[in-house]
This record gives C-alpha cells, sequence and structure tokens, in this order.
C-alpha cells in the first residue's frame, strides 16, 4: 500500500506545480486564502510537529535540535546571501534558481517524510499532509519562481522522487528522521512567518485564527481517538 504516501507526494508536487495558476485562480480571494493556510501550517508545527519532534529527540540526542536551527538559518542565509550579492538586473533570476534549488530539497525531504509517518499510521500522514500541501499551493517556499518550466518541475517531482527513495531504501534511521524533522520544521517556521503570512494591512486576521482553531482542534481530536490524552 506504499503507492498512498506515494499519491500523497504525487499531489504535494502538483500543487507546488501549479501553484502560480492556483494564486491567480484565487484573485482578491488570495489573502484569505493564504491566512487561513497560514494558520493551518502553524498550528501543525505548535501543536503536533514540534512536540512529536521534542519527544523524539529527547530519547535520542538533544544535539538533533541544531536541525531546526539549521533549516531556519539555511533557508535566510541563502536568500540575503543573493539579495546583498547579486546585481540588480540578475537577482531575479539567481532567486528563482536559489529558490527552485531550496525547495527540491524541502520537497524532497517532505515525500520522504509522508513514507515515514505513514509507516507510523495513516493519521499521521494525513495531518502532515493538509498543511503541506496548503503550504505548496499557496507558493511554498519560493521567493520568485522561475518562469521556465524546466526549472518549476524539478521541485515538483521531488516529493515523489524522496517518497521513492524512502522506499525503496526501507526507511531511515531515527537519528537521520528527525534531523529531517527539524530541518523541516525551521525551514517551515521561518517561511511562514516571513513570507507566506500576508503582511501589513493585507491578509485576514479572522481568517488566520479560524485556521489555527480548526487545525488544532482536529489536531485534538486525533489524540482523543487514540487515547493519547484523558
Amino acid at each position: 500500500m506504499v503507492f498512498i504516501p506515494l499519491f500523497f507526494a504525487a499531489a504535494v508536487g502538483l500543487a507546488d506545480y501549479y501553484s502560480n495558476s492556483i494564486r491567480v485562480q484565487c484573485g482578491s480571494y488570495f489573502n484569505i486564502f493564504s491566512s487561513a493556510a497560514g494558520g493551518v501550517t502553524v498550528a501543525y508545527l505548535f501543536v503536533q510537529l514540534l512536540p512529536e519532534f521534542v519527544e523524539g529527540v529527547l530519547q535520542l540526542n538533544k544535539l538533533l535540535f541544531l536541525s531546526v536551527l539549521a533549516g531556519f538559518s539555511m533557508v535566510h542565509v541563502i536568500e540575503k546571501y543573493i539579495y546583498q550579492h547579486s546585481a540588480i538586473r540578475m537577482l531575479k533570476k539567481e532567486l528563482a534558481v536559489e529558490d527552485s534549488s531550496i525547495q527540491f530539497v524541502y520537497s524532497f525531504i517532505i515525500g520522504l517524510l509522508l513514507v515515514e509517518f505513514w509507516k507510523e499510521s495513516s493519521l499521521q500522514l494525513v495531518l502532515l499532509f493538509v498543511p503541506v500541501l496548503l503550504h505548496s499551493a499557496m507558493s511554498g517556499l519560493p521567493l520568485d519562481t522561475s518562469d521556465s518550466k524546466k526549472i518549476q518541475i524539478f521541485p515538483a517531482i521531488a516529493p515523489l522522487l524522496g517518497g521513492f527513495y524512502a522506499w525503496l531504501a526501507g526507511g531511515v534511521p531515527d537519528q537521520v528522521k528527525f534531523t529531517l524533522i527539524g530541518i523541516i520544521t525551521g525551514a517551515l517556521i521561518f517561511s511562514v512567518t516571513r513570507h507566506h503570512l500576508p503582511f501589513g494591512k493585507r491578509g485576514s486576521p479572522e481568517w488566520f485564527i479560524i485556521g489555527v482553531l480548526a487545525y488544532s482542534a482536529i489536531i485534538v481530536a486525533s489524540w482523543v481517538y487514540l487515547g493519547l490524552v484523558i
């Protein structure tokens, strides 16, 4: 049944590939959808992913906490370096290539984790899939997506490649798995707070709160269903 997480990985890739079209189709409602999607992602990060990461790391090695810092810093430093060292006429092109490269690594890890989470439970898979899909559909990590379809296709196929790798490799060691979770956590914290929560007067705080509360309720309901809370 490994086709299930691979199907989800392919869906994430398609959402990323068509994110620009999705943005256009959303029209004036984009900031509302983006706010709600940001709320869902924030809820998943702080209510589900980070607590599980902390529990796993404390049982393995506390040095794995550095992976969160690494994921956050990696995206910020690469972005800042290119802004400060690229000629203006080359900035957009270089940022598009740089962002596509970061997106490829991020999406590859996401595909791998979809398979790993599916091995734990289908519920874990779905809880990860929903915010990742919304995040990808709302333009994902890239700041300046390339107009070149050849460049766009690489991060789009990355989740499927990551899923296939996890399947063919038969899994990854726990320390590697939690390192990857930490990197994704750090990257998402930077991406969501820095770029994908509408800034200033844009966006809808009401829909952000709805996203946070709705997905938090779903996560807590999953804990009750699994008997993880009294």
